[in-house]
């Protein structure tokens, strides 16, 4: 008896499972940055960080950082509702793009996104500074943060 409730618990405790995606094989881009916000709507698609990584690389491969900033904008519109890590990986598909431009508009925005900032989200903004090239602004990005309530407890050391 005990196995049958075992088989019932699983049966609806269980995820629901995606059906698999191949965005890979879409050779329209634009198709493939329309079908890839539609499938965002799920929570669980939005789990597989890998799907976003490799759609980002191959986008930033064909050098469409229009369909990228397209793609993560609409992105944003789940910060609210999902943990500081999403914020943060969009932060860092920025970064693995080349632009941090869009890096510290996002960081920027994420009051306003209903997201406090943290030291996540900072240690984020940097690394897309660093490996954007854009040494000297990290400077500015210090002495930005100084003047932030969110920060005023943590003691800069430059």
């Amino acid at each position: 008896m005990s196995s049958v409730l075992r088989r019932l618990h699983g049966v609806f405790t269980r995820r629901p499972r995606l059906p698999r995606v191949d965005l890979g094989k879409q050779c329209d881009l634009r198709k493939l940055v329309t079908q890839f916000k539609r499938l965002s709507e799920s929570t669980e698609f939005r789990r597989r960080r890998v799907l976003y990584e490799k759609t980002v690389q191959r986008l930033a491969k064909h050098r469409q950082f229009a369909l990228i900033e397209d793609l993560l904008e609409d992105q944003k519109q789940y910060v609210a509702s999902s943990t500081d890590k999403f914020a943060v990986h969009l932060t860092s598909l920025y970064r693995k793009a080349g632009m941090f431009e869009h890096a510290q508009k996002l960081f920027d925005q994420l009051p306003s996104l209903k997201r406090d900032r943290s030291l996540l989200h900072l240690n984020a903004l940097l690394a897309a500074s660093i490996c954007s090239k854009y040494l000297d602004k990290v400077d500015e990005i210090f002495q930005k943060l100084k003047t932030m309530d969110a920060f005023r407890s943590v003691q800069f050391w430059i």
